[in-house]
């Protein structure tokens, strides 16, 4: 079982009883060396790198959609477009 601690900016991962202590910069940096040893695409870096920060914060899509969509609201409300209930 693998947990994560993602206070500050540092990283602690406990993987059966042993504590790793792992800077969230080292990581980003060795993602993108390897990244460019591979010769991935910038954008095909930043989608996945995204995805994976997505992926660990369950809910936060749905989030980032409602404030969207309610930002649009506000929008069409303020032109008059759209009736307030």
């Amino acid at each position: 079982m693998r947990r994560m601690d993602t206070s500050n900016s540092s990283l602690t991962a406990s993987t059966d009883g042993r504590d790793l202590q792992v800077s969230l910069r080292d990581l980003l940096d060795h993602a993108a060396a390897l990244s460019l040893v591979q010769e991935v695409a910038l954008d095909d870096f930043m989608r996945t790198a995204w995805q994976a920060y997505m992926d660990a914060r369950p809910g936060l899509r749905e989030q980032l959609e409602d404030r969207k969509l309610t930002a649009r609201l506000d929008e069409l409300r303020a032109r008059g477009a759209v009736g307030r209930a």
